[in-house]
């Protein structure tokens, strides 16, 4: 076991100016969320907790790892357990949103508990598995974090596909097959937010390759 644990702050200028590109770019995009967000909140239902709750675990964990790449952050421990708390909510609350729009066509119970279960048991070991390498346990573990970091989160952007794409099967075979046909602008907005979804998230993966992967945690919130 290592004696200490190394919080990685900005190494040079690139680290530098992408988070602060990066983190602009959050706060901004951030308050139009809000901002949509409270338009959009008429009534307390699970789907609005979860909603809410992404936003919060985002905006704390932006400001957690710019200021841990200022070196404001002096509790690596502790911040690296915060940290993984809040991508742990973050990534099931995501997913469980977009479960929450297929279960509203589906109508069989057990496969929406299925679903629902499933997806939370897959995600619950996606972070899981990060966690003995976030820690430091050992040598070998913070030497594989460094492979499995962008492994991890490109597992998050397939499930996140794989799911999103349930969802349009779902309402063509549900609802435009059966004459909703009204329902063909909803499946070509979801194809486009899909896409440009997993374009931006390859772009983040792809950058954690090559920069500090904590300074992409911005981008990926």
């Amino acid at each position: 076991m290592t004696s200490s644990i190394n919080v990685p702050t900005l190494q040079n200028a690139s680290d530098h100016d992408l988070t602060g590109v990066v983190f602009g770019f959050t706060l901004g995009f951030g308050f139009f969320v809000i901002c949509h967000a409270v338009k959009r909140t008429r009534k307390i239902s699970a789907f609005t907790i979860m909603t809410w709750l992404t936003i919060l675990v985002t905006s704390v964990s932006a400001w957690m790892v710019f200021f841990n790449l200022e070196n404001i952050v002096h509790r690596p421990l502790a911040y690296y357990v915060v940290l993984s708390i809040l991508w742990a909510i973050q990534s099931q609350c995501v997913l469980q949103i977009i479960v929450s729009r297929i279960v509203l066509i589906w109508s069989n119970p057990d496969h929406i508990r299925r679903l629902r279960w499933g997806v939370f048991t897959w995600v619950a070991l996606i972070n899981l598995s990060s966690i003995p390498a976030r820690i430091q346990i050992s040598a070998a573990y913070t030497k594989f974090e460094t492979f499995w970091e962008p492994s991890e989160k490109t597992l998050c952007l397939l499930t996140d596909a794989f799911l999103n794409v349930i969802f349009i099967i779902s309402v063509r075979k549900t609802l435009i097959s059966n004459g909703l046909t009204k329902y063909n602008e909803l499946v070509k907005f979801n194809v486009f937010v899909i896409g440009l979804s997993i374009a931006l998230d390859l772009g983040i993966v792809s950058s954690m390759l090559g920069f500090n992967t904590l300074a992409i945690i911005d981008g990926k919130d």
